[in-house]
């Protein structure tokens, strides 16, 4: 295996110290030092993933194109090659163009995503502005918002858009039209829970609400709530045990406007 793994430097006449010592780090990073004697048909189907990772790296190439390169590989190993990746696209300007399934993984790598489906571009930009802001409930659902709501426009005024979410009624940042039909998209993270009466957030919305389940999750816990809509929140398990979270309790959900994303009506009728 490592003859495979020299063939691109020694096709480009990379062959000096500088260059061994490189694919030497690379081969360490990955954690191929023991497979270096096997032959390709010994390798399982991660283990040829890293191999061919290596290979095309060695180079250090200007451009780099992976299709799920870190699909076969377990969480610990697929960290430790983000993190290599990431400094490698710092360090020495690699420029990827990566596709993958991995949420985590395009937001740990990405500056810009293209969200692609059914043969469609859904939406493109910048990772942060995608992941918080989506253009279509597609899109929503597939960077995996917990709260999509039918909404309606009661009141503009200064970048302010007031909405009516059920029982509820929400402050967001932006503009639409009053009456128009709108769908709110939350993500849970974005809600903060407190005591009833409890004043410790600025946030514009302030919602009485009511725990319907709790969802056990690592490292987090899923509260499902009742807040004139349904609502869910991410909580710590610490903090689920400081508010004493349990089904049928009252608490405060608190949002804040710029985390209460409208998704206009063209993109979902």
């Amino acid at each position: 295996m490592r003859q495979n793994l020299l063939y691109g430097l020694r096709a480009r006449n990379q062959t000096g110290p500088e260059w061994t010592a490189w694919l030497e780090r690379l081969i360490e990073a990955t954690g191929l030092e023991s497979l270096l004697e096997r032959r390709p048909h010994q390798l399982s189907g991660g283990e040829r993933q890293r191999v061919s990772l290596v290979r095309a790296l060695a180079t250090r190439p200007r451009v780099l194109l992976l299709d799920e390169p870190f699909a076969a590989l377990n969480e610990s190993l697929r960290r430790e090659l983000w993190w290599l990746l990431r400094s490698l696209q710092q360090q020495h300007g690699l420029t990827v163009l990566l596709v993958t399934h991995h949420l985590a993984e395009a937001f740990f790598l990405a500056r810009h995503v293209t969200i692609l489906m059914e043969g469609r571009i859904l939406q493109q930009g910048e990772i942060t502005a995608a992941y918080s802001q989506p253009a279509e409930p597609a899109v929503a659902h597939f960077l995996g918002v917990e709260t999509l709501q039918p909404a309606r426009v009661l009141h503009v005024e200064e970048g302010l858009v007031t909405v009516e979410v059920g029982r509820a009624r929400l402050v967001a940042v932006g503009n639409a039209e009053v009456g128009r039909r709108m769908l709110v998209s939350i993500r849970a993270e974005d809600v903060m829970l407190l005591r009833p009466g409890e004043t410790l957030t600025s946030a514009r919305n302030r919602l009485p609400a009511r725990v319907v389940a709790l969802q056990p999750g690592h490292p987090l816990l899923r509260v499902e709530l009742d807040a004139g809509f349904p609502l869910a929140a991410l909580v710590t398990r610490a903090a689920a045990e400081e508010l004493g979270l349990r089904p049928g309790q009252q608490v405060q959900a608190c949002i804040k406007a710029p985390a209460v994303h409208l998704i206009s009506p063209g993109s979902w009728d």
